[in-house]
Formats: structure tokens, sequence, C-alpha cells
């Protein structure tokens, strides 16, 4: 496999099995290993693709910093999903025009913060499920620590140079904007 056809999932797999030990993540007094970040974005993988999550569908993060940003955009990069970040600033109508325009199936949220999805889902027809890190979700909605739990971790689908990442601006000057980059470039 040439360096264009490696996806970054593939690539978090491979750090993951070269160096295992070594640290991937340090939030606060927290130490995560490569190896914990590949079983759990692993075992996240294996949930979005039981909510029908697979090749070019998009995974909105609507997050602060967290590990769990990080885990759900190598989870979605791992299934050849695209993640499409969501500026944690956005009011209701923001949001729901961005998932919109992206087209996302699943949306992993702040609990703070899913409130203003819940005001506008049912404008949002492509939106299959919520997932809410930490406290108890939502009616209709799932828990983070519940998909991670339940799942056995999946391999990520081989290649993925091609594979798309959503990075959405947003300003003053209007609507949230849309670029896509391919892991390639």
């Amino acid at each position: 496999m040439s360096l264009p056809d490696i996806g970054i999932g593939d690539l978090a797999h491979a750090v993951a099995a070269r160096i295992p030990d070594a640290l991937a993540l340090a939030p606060g007094d927290r130490e995560i290993t490569w190896a914990e970040l590949d079983d759990r974005t692993g075992r996240l993988a294996a949930a979005f693709r039981g909510l029908g999550i697979g090749p070019d569908s998009k995974v909105a993060q609507l997050l602060y910093n967290c590990p769990e940003y990080n885990e759900s955009v190598l989870a979605a990069f791992k299934l050849r999903a695209a993640p499409v970040n969501v500026n944690y600033r956005y009011q209701a109508e923001e949001i729901r025009y961005l998932l919109d325009n992206s087209a996302a199936a699943v949306v992993v949220a702040a609990p703070d913060l899913v409130e203003r999805v819940l005001e506008v889902r049912h404008r949002l027809p492509e939106l299959r499920a919520i997932v809410q890190v930490g406290g108890e979700p939502p009616d209709g909605g799932l828990s983070y620590d519940a998909l991670v739990a339940g799942h056995e971790p999946v391999e990520p689908i081989p290649g993925g140079g091609d594979q798309l990442w959503f990075l959405y601006t947003g300003g003053t000057t209007g609507r949230p904007k849309g670029v896509m980059h391919t892991h390639a470039s």
C-alpha cells in the first residue's frame, strides 16, 4: 500500500500496532496509550457500523476539546466515513444548517449541547442517531460509553487516501462553509 492509499484510520491503527504502550493522548491527569485509543476507536467504529455508518457516511462532532472528539473522528475514519466538525458556539439553527448541509447521519455531542440538536432534529431527515458523551442521554439518544463498552473492536476498512475529511468554518460573513480534503492531501 503506497502512502497516498493510506487513510488516517489505517495510520492510527498501524501506530498502535507499532508502539502500543506509547502515550497517544494526555487529557488532564489521564494518560491514554495508542493501544487503548485503538481499542476504543475500534469499538466505537463497530457501534457506528451498527448504526449504518460506512464509507462516505458523515459523523459530526459537537464537542469541546476532549478524548471523545479524537476517538469519534478516528472511529469514523476506520469506517471510511467522514467526520464533520461542529463549532460548539453554534446555536440550533446553525447546527441544523451544518448537519443538513453535510448530510450527517450521526452526531456525537456534549451533554450541554445536545438540546440544540434536539430543537432541530425534526428538520434533519438524514440524522439517524444522537450520541451523548457523558451523562444520561435524552429520549431516543444513545450513550457514548455504552456504545464503546457494548461492542468488540473492528479493524479499519483498508485504503483511504481518497477518503474525505469535512472541515466547516463559520464566522460573521454567513452560514458555515464546508471544505473537503482527502487524506492523501
